[in-house]
């Protein structure tokens, strides 16, 4: 478990995710690919092999998911949707799904942070 990924300020998030570039993942449900192409201090720019089409999800609906699941411990993609990533929640469950210290189940997709 990554405790200093929870205590510190979100600029060691970005750390983590900026690792993520050039990788690919996989949504969590219905694993399909995408690959995260690069990370900027705005966004992440992500190519989904099956629309073959390029998305960008903005900085502040990973960062308003993440604190959320900080805080509650616990976040489902329909609450990612609802207050933070309408158009992305997918993408946005996945990618935090990739950080330590974060788990997943299915059926509903929910995700858990280790405290």
């Amino acid at each position: 478990m990554n405790t200093k990924l929870q205590s510190e300020p979100l600029s060691e998030l970005w750390v983590q995710i900026g690792y993520l570039a050039s990788h690919s993942l996989k949504t969590l449900e219905r694993h399909k690919p995408f690959e995260v192409m690069s990370v900027s201090s705005t966004d992440v720019r992500i190519y989904v092999y099956s629309s073959l089409k390029q998305r960008n999800v903005k900085r502040a609906e990973i960062e308003g998911a993440y604190q959320e699941l900080v805080e509650a411990g616990r976040l489902t993609t329909s609450d990612i949707r609802e207050r933070h990533s309408k158009s992305s929640s997918t993408y946005v469950a996945a990618i935090l799904a990739s950080l330590p210290g974060v788990w997943y189940r299915t059926g509903p997709i929910r995700l858990y942070l280790n405290k």
